[in-house]
């Protein structure tokens, strides 16, 4: 410890005081240590002061120690303290330091890094399988692009646009296979074939089938509607659409101005591109039903839907029954240019034509043996307008049919072949019953319009 000798001296207005401090004490921090201050006594009369008239008076007492120490004085009243400074402005701070180069993305499980993103490429619908494949449906699923949601269903309808929701038309429904893929569609009703007088819109084109729509079918033989292609020669009969069918074979000869299906806007035929050739639809009516219901009868019909634009002098047949050069009951066509029917080997009836500027054509040939005027045993209507014969033999009154073995019913040709027309034929059919004018008027309204089924 460090004791010094300390005087304190204290003014108090125009005195002064001295307080002197003996073995007063510092401790080890160089601060006064209070309670090892000692008091410097000093009687009333050991205050000095100093006179006006500057003469000092010192105190009788001796600075020398007294016996007794007076008491001690009080202690000044301590001043009072000073205001705080105002805190300096603060400093600008330092520009912030360059950023580190990033480490690699780290992509946990399926993910793979795609620009910069982690993703799963086997369910996200951005990145399907790999990095920037798209799906369109936005299903993703295993690392494939679905078509739709496996177990989702949605309505469905296949039939022809503007179709659904008119007639009987109408829509399914169809579910997402476990595969993504639309399956089949389920209950939808398509258009279909107008059936006469029932009321309903089967083929959905907005409005009912009436009666004069609908073709004679009484006492009907055969009825080809020659659409089973649009082209080409891929179909290998000629379907026929009555009661028991009688499907003709087709043959097809040659290149492409032989035998072959075409398409027009009133519906398909078969189409021979030049006259005098081979190809044709035939097969033989012993037994059939042609010759079971017109051998021996004295009346029928044959009904046709065609195109000629040239024939040769060598008798190009529509249709025939027939064998070679024998017609039991065949009808067509010459270069006079005239429409020629020949019934038991003999010409019956013969009409002036006007191939290049007819076009395709409804033709009617009736057959009436019962009649007794004879004009009205065979009539021949084109388009539904009864034509006036050129020359011919009218049969006998109450003449028959007579188709004898080894006859052939043929389209577009005879039997033996190389006498096909120049044209197409669209329709064709055969009744055993001679048909009346109305009958004729009402199947033209009809093939006009629409030849096929």
């Amino acid at each position: 410890m460090i004791t010094k000798r300390t005087f304190f001296l204290v003014s108090f207005g125009v005195g002064s005081v001295a307080i002197g401090a003996s073995s007063c004490a510092l401790d080890t921090n160089g601060a006064v240590d209070p309670d090892k201050i000692s008091d410097f006594g000093s009687s009333s009369s050991g205050t000095s002061s100093s006179s006006s008239s500057g003469d000092a008076s010192s105190s009788s007492s001796s600075a020398s120690s007294s016996s007794s120490g007076g008491a001690g004085g009080n202690g000044g009243v301590g001043g009072t303290a000073g205001a705080g400074g105002v805190g300096g402005a603060g400093g600008m701070g330092a520009a912030g330091g360059m950023g580190g180069t990033g480490g690699a993305l780290m992509c946990m499980g399926t993910e793979v890094d795609c620009d910069g993103k982690c993703v799963d490429t086997s369910i996200d619908s951005l990145n399907c399988g790999k990095c920037g494949v798209a799906c369109m449906t936005g299903i993703c699923q295993g690392g494939k692009c679905l078509e739709c949601m496996p177990g989702a269903t949605q309505i469905c309808y296949t039939g022809p646009m503007g179709t659904l929701g008119v007639g009987q038309c109408t829509g399914g429904m169809q579910t997402c296979d476990v595969d993504g893929t639309w399956g089949k569609c389920e209950g939808e009703v398509l258009p279909g074939n107008e059936t006469c007088g029932n009321g309903i819109d089967e083929d959905c084109n907005g409005s009912t089938a009436p009666t004069s729509d609908c073709l004679v079918n009484s006492n009907l033989i055969v009825r080809y509607y020659l659409d089973e292609a649009a082209s080409g020669k891929m179909p290998t009969h000629a379907v026929d659409s009555a009661p028991n069918p009688l499907n003709l074979p087709i043959t097809y000869v040659g290149g492409s101005n032989q035998l072959q299906y075409t398409n027009v806007a009133s519906g398909r035929g078969l189409e021979w591109a030049d006259d005098d050739n081979s190809g044709v639809a035939k097969i033989p009516v012993d037994p059939t039903k042609v010759k079971a219901m017109l051998d021996g009868k004295q009346k029928a019909t044959i009904e046709l839907v065609a195109r000629v634009d040239t024939a040769t002098g060598n008798y190009n047949r529509l249709l025939a029954i027939g064998a070679g050069g024998t017609n039991r009951f065949t009808l067509g066509v010459y270069d006079d240019p005239e429409y020629n029917f020949e019934m038991n080997n003999l010409v019956a009836g013969r009409w002036s034509a006007n191939f290049s500027g007819m076009g395709r054509a409804v033709l009617h040939l009736v057959v009436d043996t019962t009649h007794g005027n004879s004009a009205n045993r065979v009539r021949f209507y084109v388009d539904g307008a009864l034509q006036s014969s050129i020359g011919g033999t009218a049969p006998s009154q109450n003449a028959t049919i007579a188709l004898t073995t080894g006859m052939s019913l043929c389209l577009g040709n005879r039997d033996s072949e190389g006498r096909s027309i120049n044209g197409a034929i669209y329709y064709a059919a055969l009744y055993e019953r001679a048909f009346s004018t109305a009958d004729i008027d009402k199947n033209v309204d009809v093939l006009k319009m629409w030849d096929d089924k």
